[in-house]
């Protein structure tokens, strides 16, 4: 697995943990926002998890990979690495672009206010 993977496993695993718990309270979490009407609330220990024991455990696998990410960084690229690379930069800006543009025309039809 190269480096590019490994940031972007670790981000993305990152920032669905961050969703799934830190813009909701604590009353909230488990509520209908995440699972529309539940029929069963989440306990105080499933919350503790989700905000706390997850983020640590990632951080904590992250920082167990740098010793692969390093060695990865030292590796001569081909061609083709370099190009797949750059495609994938060039996806990931083009969507981080369009979810910028449907921020703008949200943010004029009042829906982000």
């Amino acid at each position: 697995m190269g480096v590019f993977e490994i940031f972007t496993n670790f981000f993305v695993a990152a920032y669905f943990a961050y969703l799934a718990s830190w813009p909701f309270s604590r009353a909230q979490l488990g509520g209908k926002e995440i699972n529309g009407e539940p029929d069963f609330k989440i306990t105080v220990f499933f919350r503790f998890i989700i905000q706390y024991v997850t983020p640590v455990f990632l951080i904590s696998v992250f920082i167990g990979g740098l010793p692969g990410i390093f060695h990865a960084l030292t590796e001569e690229l081909g061609t083709w690495q370099i190009v797949a690379r750059i495609l994938m930069f060039s996806v990931f800006a083009g969507i981080c672009f369009l979810v910028y543009i449907a921020y703008q025309k949200g943010k004029k039809e009042g829906k982000f206010e």
